[in-house]
């Protein structure tokens, strides 16, 4: 028994080796430098990406202006050498040698390499290309760890300037470090597209936009390109939230322009700005009331600051069925609920129709991971029934 368990360990340390990401390893045989980076950097899978260097051809180094540097087998992001680029000198990159024939940047959002060294160092990157502002971006690097320096190509501001210089790339550090896998990426993501009447949540460069057109747009700096910016942690036609790491700060948006920052209420559209009945029922949550043989109403959700069902970070009931069906009652006093917004999970699969007072209404979403959101076109001054059964 003791030697069975000796193998299940050790089988255990192989699966575990076998499956780790060393990117100082050597690559697959005759594996594309192309290839790797996918799975060397997960975040350029299912990405739009043009490599344009990656130093495991002395060829490269036509397209650089590169004084004191030279290739190293030691250090690589991919592949199997580096550049090792000397500290106090300026190498340039000719940018529109490397697009062979297409416009710089094109259909791009992001330029970019990766960078390590040995030691603390600080690098500058410059983008100049005629007609527009440089764009320029620092980096410190340490510790023997690949990182990489993007710069949004979606900010090129244009200027009066006409000289018709080719597009490069500037490259300054104050000490010795190595560079590898220059390329270009396209990380337009479209959260929801622009559908008649709705709105779209595309992200850009280190932008993300939310825009429901007539209404209001609001545009947010990406956690990807900014310390305080934001990641999208969801998306639907009729909500959106939003997260930035590693501080516990939260944003609500929904698509009539409620927007709810760390549990503050912001109207962002004229409609929620001139009906002071959004703000009042963030401010007093209007009671609500679940049969306990059909659900009940969840009173410790994270954002719910008063422990009462209503979740002041997502501006909405938080609601857990226990079947297919639900039955909500909603109990408006001082002032009526405007257009109230349901969190509800439990509910298996399929269609939900909802029922209010005798009254078919379509308001249910469905969100990525099966909850349903439900947000009433409705204004209620009284005590009113609501009925979910799913089909």
């Amino acid at each position: 028994m003791k030697s069975l368990s000796l193998l299940i360990v050790a089988l255990a340390c192989i699966s575990c080796n076998s499956t780790s990401t060393n990117r100082d390893s050597k690559p697959l045989p005759n594996e594309p430098v192309s290839l790797q980076l996918p799975r060397v950097e997960p975040s350029l899978k299912g990405v739009r990406y043009s490599l344009l260097l990656d130093f495991e051809n002395q060829r490269d180094l036509v397209f650089l202006n590169t004084p004191d540097s030279g290739s190293d087998e030691q250090h690589r992001h991919t592949g199997f050498r580096s550049l090792q680029l000397a500290g106090g000198v300026k190498t340039t990159i000719k940018l529109s040698s490397l697009m062979m024939g297409r416009p710089f940047p094109g259909e791009y959002t992001l330029l970019g390499a990766y960078f390590r060294s040995d030691r603390i160092a600080n690098i500058t990157m410059r983008c100049k290309l005629s007609g527009f502002a440089p764009l320029e971006r620092n980096l410190i690097v340490s510790g023997n760890e690949w990182k990489p320096l993007l710069l949004d190509l979606t900010e090129l501001t244009p200027t009066k300037d006409r000289d018709e210089q080719p597009a490069i790339l500037e490259i300054r550090t104050d000490a010795i470090v190595y560079l590898d896998d220059v390329l270009i990426i396209d990380n337009t993501h479209e959260f929801v597209p622009m559908s008649d009447g709705g709105w779209s949540i595309v992200q850009r460069g280190f932008k993300i936009k939310v825009d429901r057109p007539t209404m209001f747009t609001l545009t947010l700096n990406s956690a990807q390109g900014k310390a305080d910016g934001w990641e999208v942690e969801e998306a639907s036609v009729a909500r959106a939230r939003f997260s930035m790491p590693g501080t516990g700060k939260s944003l609500t948006v929904y698509n009539d322009g409620r927007s709810f920052w760390d549990g503050a209420f912001k109207p962002l559209s004229a409609a929620t700005r001139d009906d002071p009945g959004y703000a009042t029922q963030h401010h007093a949550p209007t009671r609500i009331e679940v049969a306990e043989e059909v659900g009940k109403v969840i009173r410790n959700s994270t954002g719910d600051a008063n422990a009462d069902g209503y979740n002041e970070a997502r501006g909405c009931y938080m609601i857990r069925a226990n079947g297919p069906r639900l039955q909500i009652e909603i109990r408006p006093a001082a002032s009526p609920a405007v257009r109230p917004v349901f969190e509800i999970s439990g509910l298996p699969s399929g269609k939900v129709l909802v029922n209010v007072e005798g009254q078919m209404v379509d308001a249910a979403t469905r969100l990525a991971d099966n909850t349903v959101l439900l947000v009433l076109p409705l204004r209620l001054a009284r005590a009113t029934q609501i009925s979910l059964r799913v089909e």
